[in-house]
């Protein structure tokens, strides 16, 4: 399927498909699978120029590399030409190699979304949690 394709490629959560038998049951009826390949992992969406999120992705058509295009301006303008993922032997980077990675743009907002919507989740928790800590009672004898 297509969007399930789509959905796995971009690092989200695709719903367990269930048996006939097993829809009547309540014990697994919340379980999603996750490609344990796309578990969110911030490096992943990491310069390795910058160590920052990207900004303006740009895939490298030699070696596939993902860079912050302001990072890779800043690696020509210095005169660096060796990729900067440990390992790579592509020795001759140039602008004329990368082209827009959309496909990263996509990921890099899905994971800020996520990661908003946990800080959000985290936020509420803890305000439930402190609820009347700050009442003040006065104690009448």
């Amino acid at each position: 399927n297509f969007v399930i394709a789509v959905r796995q490629k971009l690092g989200e959560k695709v719903p367990k498909k269930r048996s006939r038998a097993s829809r009547g049951a309540d014990d697994d009826d919340d379980l999603e699978v996750v490609n344990e390949n796309n578990i969110d992992d911030v490096h992943k969406f990491k310069c390795p120029i910058t160590g920052m999120l990207f900004e303006d992705p740009v895939r490298n058509k030699v070696c596939g590399h993902t860079y912050s295009r302001a990072g890779l301006m800043q690696m020509v303008k210095n005169r660096k030409k060796t990729c900067p993922v440990p390992g790579c032997a592509n020795n001759r980077v140039s602008l004329e190699q990368v082209e827009g990675d959309d496909e990263m743009v996509l990921k890099v907002r899905r994971f800020k979304t996520r990661e908003d919507a946990a800080k959000r989740r985290r936020e509420l928790e803890y305000d439930d949690d402190n609820e009347g800590e700050n009442e003040r009672f006065t104690v009448i004898n």
